[in-house]
This record gives C-alpha cells, structure tokens and sequence, in this order.
C-alpha cells in the first residue's frame, strides 16, 4: 500500500511516498528502508525503478519511504539551474545533512531503530557519505552504480558555478589514506566562477584531455554513442593497459574512504553495477586497490550485463530485483543476509 506523506526538518519540507510493507519478516526484523532521490531526478526514478524497488522491499516486509530532497521533484526548495553543477554539489555532499535530518524524523515517528538506506547514482553517493554519520542504526546499504568520480571543475565553473568542492585526499598505491589537502582553484577557475576572463575554449580542452571524457567514449556512454566501434576499442584497450590496478586522477576521494570504512566495519553493503561502463570502472579499481585480498563476504557486488546506467535495457531491473531478494535472504536463513545482523536497540543520528 502506498501513501503520501509530508515531513518538515530544518532543511525545508519534505513529499514523499510511504510503500507500506505487507506484514512482519521475522528474518530481518524490524527495519525501515529509505531510497534516496537518482541525482537530480525525482522520488520516482527513471523509468519508475524506485517505485518497483520500494514495493519490492515492503513487499518483503521492510516498510520503505521515497522522499524528494528540497529543491527536487515536489518538494519545495532552491537547486542549482545547471545539472552539472547540482550534480557536482551532490557529489561534495550536499545533501547528506537533509539525508541525516530525515533520517531522525522518521525514526522518530515511526519508531524503527534499523535502517537500510540505497540509491543509485548521486542517491549512491549521499547513502555513503551519510552513513559514516548513522552506522549505529543502519542495517544495511544498496548501492546501485555508484559514482566514484568527480565531474570536471570547469565545466562547473562554465556552467556559472563551481561548485562545492570536496576535501581531496590520495590514497597510496597500498590503499592507506594520506594526509589530506584541498582541491586547488587556478585564478582561471576562479574567473570562470564570476563570469569573467576564462577561454570560452578552457571547458572544451579540459573535456577533450579527460580520462572520464575517453572512458564514457570508450563505453558508449559519450555523446557519441554507438558510433566508431572500432575506435572505441581501440580507446578501450588504451585505457585498459597497465600492470598494476590505481585509482584514477579523477576519483571521489572521501567517497571513497568512507566506502572503505563503511565495508571494514562489517555493514552488509549490496553494491549493484552496469558492467563495463564508466562508473562501473571506477568502482572496480577502487575495488582491487582497496580490497585487494578479496572482497569481505557482507560487500556483495553484482556487475549486470547488457544494461545501461538507469538499467532500463536488458532486463536490469529485473536482475536487480532478484538481488534484493537473495540480500534480504530467504526465510528462516540468516547467513550472510541482514537477518544476521544483531538487532540495534539504541544509536545516534550525528550530524
């Protein structure tokens, strides 16, 4: 059963749709789901993916809420007018604070103590960053491919803001983190920032020489497409060589580190992907670099073929579907589901 639902936290007000679960699910217990908004899309996602998949979660007895972020969907608020540069917010964490707001409330109003929260993309994003913040209460997170890398500042910056920038680290070829240091601004930047004094060229280049530029060519992901298979595997098997797995120039660094904390703290992660395109390679070598004796068992990670990155072709929603069910695990086996978690009787919210 679905319903409206309204809420207001001091980041404005929330709409959402309440998926109310269809009885109890001894396995898991008690637990809430929250599905976070697609990016810049809507509570509904592309091609409604986020309706199926909360009724699919309150069809297994998990309660699920999708509630719009302010600014998106019906929810009243200001965004950004560029898609990119809102896009690039998210990525600096954005919205994880509203994410954390929500979270309190609906604990509180509902009375749920456990909590998986998912989404895909920039929802992905907000799930990761966020829970550093909530690990005490959360049961689990899904993933679906997740963005590991930042977009170009100056396409931010042409677009007619920068951008929030996050705080950059690098990480060592071992995968330990060293010390932090902000992402630098050129005075071109900066000038683009305020309207004033950059090439009109400066965005084209900076495209033209990135990595992400010749990986979404090389995966079809580009503006053109299909076009030139034979070039693209060419670019392909450029981008593909190399003895020893980095992670690229371009990464999400605290993404990242809070993904590899997340997962070394032992929370059941299900991280869904579009095999072999672009933010499925970044993933990949954050994967070998980070975890490289193998993945723990509780980070479970499915690579889809033949599906794109809204997985609306080739049966994507459907084999993400069926992932969620073995996540959830079947009745009365707890093995390596969520079900084994111990239930959480207290925690805290931080923000």
């Amino acid at each position: 059963m679905r319903a409206v639902r309204t809420l207001q936290t001091p980041s404005g007000g929330w709409i959402g749709t309440e998926h109310a679960s269809g009885g109890p699910r001894p396995l898991v217990g008690d637990i809430g789901c929250l599905m976070l908004n697609f990016g810049h899309m809507p509570r509904s996602g592309v091609g409604d993916l986020s309706v199926h998949l909360a009724d699919h979660f309150a069809s297994s007895g998990v309660t699920t809420w999708r509630f719009d972020f302010p600014g998106l969907g019906d929810s009243p608020g200001e965004t950004p007018a560029a898609e990119r540069v809102l896009f690039r917010r998210i990525q600096a964490g954005r919205y994880v604070e509203p994410c954390l707001e929500l979270v309190r409330e609906l604990r509180a109003t509902t009375g749920i103590e456990r909590w998986i929260l998912g989404g895909l993309c920039g929802g992905a994003v907000t799930t990761v960053l966020a829970a550093q913040h909530c690990r005490e209460i959360l049961a689990g997170m899904l993933l679906i491919d997740l963005d590991v890398s930042l977009l170009p500042e100056m396409e931010c910056a042409a677009a007619g803001d920068p951008g929030e920038q996050p705080t950059l680290s690098t990480l060592s070829t071992a995968g330990g983190p060293e010390p932090s240091a902000p992402m630098a601004s050129t005075p071109g930047q900066k000038k683009a920032a305020n309207g004033r004094g950059a090439s009109s060229y400066a965005p084209f280049l900076q495209r033209l020489f990135s990595r992400r530029t010749w990986i979404r060519f090389a995966t079809g992901e580009g503006r053109l497409g299909g076009r030139l298979p034979g070039l693209r595997k060419v670019v392909g098997r450029a981008l593909s060589t190399g003895t020893h797995p980095e992670l690229p120039p371009d990464r999400n660094q605290p993404v990242i580190e809070a993904l590899c904390t997340i997962v070394d703290g032992q929370l059941p992660v299900l991280s869904i992907r579009a095999k072999g395109k672009m933010r499925d390679l970044y993933s990949e070598a954050v994967d070998q670099v980070c975890f490289r004796d193998g993945l723990p068992a509780h980070y479970r990670v499915l690579r889809l073929d033949g599906t794109n990155h809204v997985f609306t072709s080739g049966a994507g929603e459907a084999s993400i579907v069926s992932a969620i069910g073995g996540w959830l695990g079947p009745p009365n086996h707890a093995n390596g589901h969520l079900g084994a978690q111990a239930p959480i009787t207290s925690g805290e919210v931080r923000a």
